[in-house]
């Protein structure tokens, strides 16, 4: 006995398949489970093309502007803006959370939601992109982050084990962001993160 095809209009095949849900919604759901599932099946491809379907994810999913993606037009160079454009919204997203967790803040303070921030050379690439159009032809292996919440060198020892604990935490996410940002390019020890930690905050 046959089984039916499974349709992209029903669940889970319409919520895995759709560009902007819930991809981004999910740490595991990149653009790569969304190739993958699409090429499992003929009926989950809908007539769309490869290009097509990663335009859409582009645009729906990711809200790239025009000026990104206006010269590009094979499906490897698609694939790979996709690509780069999850892993670092990903890593900006989740880096505020990681360093929220290691100073034992809850989701719901206002602070933990700008206690670790990106810039540097990592900020200037997306910027030069985004904002100006250009596609740069070096890639930011270096990060800065900036964490907003420090303690002094004479604060109490639980003090100084926090500021340690945010610090790790931070170092490990954005090294193995950057890492899944350029998969077979760069290595651990290519990878540099410089990390500020202030005086002035509430550590």
């Amino acid at each position: 006995e046959e089984c039916a095809a499974p349709s992209p209009t029903e669940a889970p095949w319409c919520l895995l398949l759709a560009p902007d849900l819930p991809f981004g919604a999910v740490e595991w759901w990149r653009p790569r489970q969304l190739v993958l599932l699409r090429s499992t099946c003929k009926a989950f491809r809908s007539g769309q093309s490869h290009e097509e379907s990663l335009f859409n994810v582009l645009t729906a999913g990711l809200g790239a502007p025009e000026k990104v993606w206006t010269r590009i037009t094979n499906a490897s160079a698609l694939y790979d803006l996709c690509h780069r454009l999850f892993e670092e919204r990903l890593l900006i997203a989740t880096l505020p959370k990681v360093a929220a967790a290691a100073a034992g803040l809850s989701s719901a303070d206002p602070m933990a939601r700008h206690c670790a921030l990106t810039s540097g050379g990592f900020s200037l690439h997306r910027y030069m992109r985004d904002v100006e159009g250009q596609i740069p032809k070096w890639k930011p292996s270096d990060c800065d982050v900036f964490i907003p919440c420090g303690c002094a060198h004479d604060a109490p020892i639980e003090e100084l084990e926090r500021s340690q604990a945010v610090w790790d935490s931070v170092l490990d996410h954005v090294q193995s962001s950057m890492l899944s940002l350029f998969p077979g390019e760069l290595v651990p020890g290519m990878v540099t993160v410089r990390i500020s930690i202030s005086h002035d905050g509430y550590m």
